[in-house]
C-alpha cells in the first residue's frame, strides 16, 4: 500500500470517528505533497466548517476559489456576510437543491421572505423536497414575511403530521402575527412538550428559551404581566447561548414592569441588547432602540436620549416614533415651537406616517391655540381614513368655534361614508353612530341632510324607527316625500273597530295619570284596617284677641295697673345708687308704644400682655 493510500485511508477514518481536527492535519500532509488534490482540499475545508473555524475556512477558500463556490457561500452565510454570501450564489449556474435552500436561507436572513417563500415553494413543489427542515424553513418565511390568517390555516391542515418543535413553534410565530393568539399558544405548549421529549439535557435550556420568550410575550398581550415577567426571568436566569433571544426577553421584561422604580435596571438591560443588534433583525433593533431612548428620556437623560434618537433616526429614517421620541424631549425642554416644528417637517416627509403622529401634532397646535392649523391636520386625517374619533373631535372642535355649518357637513360627509359601506346593515355600533348623527341634525334644524341619512339607514336596515325620523325630517321641507313615506308606517288599529271622528278626538280630555287605589279588604277578612293617626289640635295661647298693651314696653313695676304686692316698699328711684333722690322739677317719663332703643356697649379694648409680678 502506497503512503498516499495510507493517508486516505486514515483520513477516511477520522471522518467516520468525527475527529475533524485530525481530519485537517491528514489533509494538510496530503496537499502538502500534492497540492492540487481536490478531494483532501475539499476534506479539509468541510472538517473547519464542521468545527466552527469559518474564518480558516475561508482562507483556504480563496486560495481555489473554482469550484468551491458553494462552500464559500455557506461560509459567508455562517459569517453573517449574507449580501456577499447571495453575491456568490448568483454566479453559481446550476442551482441545485443545496445551492436554492442556502439561497432561500439568504433571502430570509435579509428580511426578504417574499423572495425566500418562493424559493421554499419551488424546492416543495418542483424539487419535491418534503423533508421536515424544509418545511420548517417555509413556516419561517410565512411567519415573517406576512401570510393571511386563511392561508395559514390550510398551511397546517397540509402540514398536520409535522410535530418538529421548530416547526411548531414558527407556526406558532405565524399564527401570533396573524392575531390568532389561542393557536398559538396551543403550538408553543406542543414545542415545549416535543423539545422536552426530544433534546438531551445540555441542549434543552437553549432549545425552549425561544418557546419560553414567545409564551411570555402572549402572556404580556393578555394582561398576565406579572406571570410573563416571571417567564422572562427564566429565560434570562438559563442564560441561553442565542444572545438575540437574551435580548428580546430583556427588552420585553422591561416593558412588562408597571413601575418606573427601576428605571436603572431597565437602562441596564436595554444597553446590553442593543449593544447585540448585529444578532437581532429589523424589526427588534427598532423597538430596542425606541424602548431604550424612551427610559432615557424618562430618567431625565435628555443629552443621552437625543443621542440614541439621533443614530436612530440615522438608521431608520421613516419610523415616526423617533420623530414622537423627539418632540416629547423638546416639550420636556419647554421648547414647543421647536417641539411642534419636528412633527410639521416629519409629516410633510412622510405624509403616510400613520395617525398616531398626526393627532399629537394637533393636540400640541391646540395647546398653543393653533386652532385653524389643528383642524388642517384632523381634516386631513378624515380625508384619508375617517374614524369615529377623529369626526367627533373635529365636529366638537367646530362647535366650539361656533361654526355649525362646518360641524355638520362633518358628520354628514362621515355618515355618508359610512352608508356606502355594505356592513351598516349588520354592524350596530355603525348604526349607532348614523343614529346620533340624524338626531344632531334634526336638533340643529338641518332637517335636509338629517333627511338623507334617515333615509340611507332605513333602506340599509329597514327599521321602523328611521323611517317616522325620516317622516319628520320631510315634513319640514318636502310634504309630498313626507306623506309617501308616511303610508309605509302603516294604520294605526283601533281597538273594537270603534270609529272615532276628529272632532270627537279634539273634545277628548288630556289623560292624566291615575293613581292605583288599593283595594279595601272585604267584610270578615282577615286584613285589619289600617287606623287613621289624629292630628293634634294647634294650641293657641289664651286670651288671642285682647287688646294689645300699650305700656308693653315698660318694665311691669313702672306700668300704671301695676299693684305691689303686701309687704313691699315703694322705691323712690329705680336704677340709681343708694341715697340719690329725684332732682327737683324733673318730669315722670311717660309710657309710650315706641320701642326704646337700648345703648350697645363700647367694643372691649386690646390689653398688652404685661410682665408677671413675682
Amino acid at each position: 500500500m502506497s503512503t498516499v493510500e495510507a493517508q486516505f485511508k486514515e483520513l477516511n477514518s477520522s471522518i467516520q470517528a468525527s475527529d475533524y481536527d485530525k481530519t485537517v492535519q491528514i489533509a494538510d500532509k496530503i496537499l502538502s505533497a500534492n497540492q492540487n488534490d481536490v478531494e483532501a482540499f475539499q476534506c479539509k475545508v468541510v472538517a473547519l466548517i464542521q468545527n466552527g473555524d469559518y474564518p480558516a475556512a475561508l482562507k483556504a477558500i480563496e486560495t481555489k476559489p473554482e469550484g468551491f463556490q458553494f462552500e464559500k457561500a455557506y461560509v459567508l452565510y455562517r459569517l453573517k456576510d449574507f449580501e456577499g454570501s447571495l453575491k456568490v450564489l448568483t454566479q453559481i449556474s446550476d442551482k441545485s437543491e443545496r445551492v436554492l435552500h442556502l439561497e432561500g436561507q439568504v433571502h430570509h436572513r435579509l428580511e426578504q421572505h417574499d423572495r425566500a417563500l418562493d424559493i421554499f415553494k419551488t424546492l416543495i413543489e418542483k424539487h419535491n423536497v418534503k423533508s421536515s427542515e424544509m418545511k420548517t424553513n417555509l413556516a419561517a418565511a410565512h411567519a415573517a414575511g406576512g401570510i393571511t390568517r386563511k392561508t395559514l390555516l390550510e398551511f397546517i391542515s397540509a402540514n398536520r403530521g409535522e410535530d418538529s418543535h421548530d416547526f411548531s413553534f414558527n407556526v406558532a410565530c405565524a399564527c401570533i402575527s396573524v392575531g390568532n393568539f389561542s393557536d398559538a399558544e396551543k403550538f408553543l405548549i406542543r414545542a415545549e412538550e416535543t423539545c422536552k421529549a426530544t433534546q438531551s439535557e445540555e441542549d434543552l435550556n437553549d432549545e425552549l428559551a425561544g418557546i419560553l420568550c414567545q409564551r411570555g410575550y402572549l402572556q404580556q398581550l393578555g394582561g398576565q404581566t406579572d406571570l410573563a415577567s416571571q417567564t422572562y426571568q427564566t429565560v434570562l436566569k438559563n442564560k441561553p447561548s442565542d444572545e438575540a433571544v437574551a435580548a428580546v426577553a430583556e427588552n420585553n421584561l422591561v416593558a412588562a414592569k408597571k413601575e418606573q422604580s427601576s428605571l436603572f435596571d431597565s437602562h441596564k438591560k436595554l444597553k446590553h441588547a442593543f449593544n447585540l443588534d448585529h444578532k437581532l433583525n429589523t424589526q427588534q433593533k427598532r423597538i430596542i432602540g425606541y424602548n431604550r431612548a424612551l427610559v432615557s428620556l424618562l430618567m431625565n437623560k435628555a443629552e443621552e436620549c437625543r443621542e440614541q434618537i439621533k443614530a436612530c433616526e440615522a438608521q431608520f429614517a421613516d419610523e415616526p416614533r423617533f420623530a414622537l421620541l423627539n418632540s416629547a424631549l423638546l416639550f420636556k425642554e419647554k421648547k414647543f415651537e421647536e417641539s411642534q416644528k419636528v412633527l410639521e417637517e416629519f409629516s410633510k416627509r412622510h405624509p403616510d406616517s400613520g395617525t398616531d403622529l398626526e393627532l399629537y401634532l394637533v393636540q400640541l397646535q391646540l395647546n398653543s391655540g393653533k386652532t385653524q392649523e389643528a383642524v388642517q391636520v384632523l381634516e386631513g386625517i378624515n380625508k384619508k381614513n375617517p374614524k369615529q374619533a377623529t369626526v367627533a373631535a373635529l365636529a366638537s372642535i367646530h362647535m366650539q368655534m361656533n361654526d355649525l355649518n362646518a360641524a355638520a357637513d362633518v358628520l354628514t360627509r362621515y355618515a355618508e361614508s359610512l352608508l356606502s359601506q355594505k356592513s351598516v346593515a349588520d354592524d350596530t355600533d355603525q348604526q349607532r353612530v348614523l343614529r346620533e348623527i340624524g338626531n344632531f341634525l334634526v336638533q340643529h334644524h338641518r332637517y335636509k341632510e338629517a333627511a338623507r341619512v334617515w333615509e340611507g339607514l332605513f333602506k340599509s336596515t329597514n327599521d321602523i324607527q328611521a323611517l317616522g325620523h325620516l317622516v319628520i325630517s320631510l315634513s319640514h321641507f318636502d310634504q309630498k316625500s313626507a306623506e309617501q313615506y308616511g303610508n309605509r308606517l302603516g294604520a294605526i288599529k283601533v281597538e273594537d273597530e270603534e270609529v272615532v271622528d276628529a272632532e270627537t278626538l279634539e273634545n277628548l280630555a288630556a289623560p292624566r295619570l291615575s293613581v292605583k287605589q288599593a283595594e279595601t279588604p272585604a267584610e270578615g277578612s282577615q286584613q285589619t284596617k289600617e287606623k287613621k293617626k289624629k292630628k293634634k289640635k294647634k294650641l293657641l295661647p289664651k286670651n288671642l284677641n285682647k287688646a294689645i298693651d300699650k305700656e308693653r314696653w315698660l318694665p311691669l313695676r313702672e306700668r300704671s295697673y301695676y299693684k305691689r304686692k303686701k309687704g313691699q316698699k315703694a322705691s323712690m328711684s329705680h336704677g340709681a345708687s343708694q341715697g340719690a333722690a329725684e332732682k327737683p322739677g324733673a318730669q315722670p317719663v311717660k309710657a309710650t308704644t315706641q320701642p326704646v332703643k337700648v345703648a350697645q356697649p363700647p367694643p372691649p379694648q386690646l390689653k398688652g400682655k404685661g410682665k408677671r409680678k413675682k
